[in-house]
């Protein structure tokens, strides 16, 4: 597998469409649940963001002072969508959440 590097997204809109497009095959509401995902992130990184042992040099959500990469959300959707119908979308976010940023605090419980 071959990676690619790119220039981080700065913009709101496009990390939207992103979490958009990861989400559609969850369920109908996943532009509800990407604006709910990007909420969450703002308030993290708010809250949060001087706890991480490491700086994403090339910050995803510039525009928020924000440190969390597009593969970390990604990571989330994806979590979230194995999860199918298993479990509650609800759920799938909060374990989701705890899966990408919670353990990129370096806490390791």
């Amino acid at each position: 597998m071959t990676e690619i590097w790119c220039s981080s997204v700065c913009d709101a809109n496009d990390l939207r469409a992103i979490l958009v497009r990861s989400l559609q095959q969850l369920h109908n509401d996943c532009e509800i649940v990407a604006d709910k995902i990007l909420d969450f992130v703002v308030w993290f990184t708010k809250n949060y963001s001087h706890m991480r042992r490491y700086v994403v040099v090339a910050c995803l959500l510039i525009c928020f002072s924000c440190d969390v990469t597009v593969r970390e959300l990604l990571q989330w959707t994806k979590f979230m969508c194995k999860c199918g119908n298993d479990m509650p979308v609800q759920l799938a976010f909060l374990h989701g959440a705890a899966m990408t940023l919670i353990d990129a605090l370096g806490i390791h419980v």
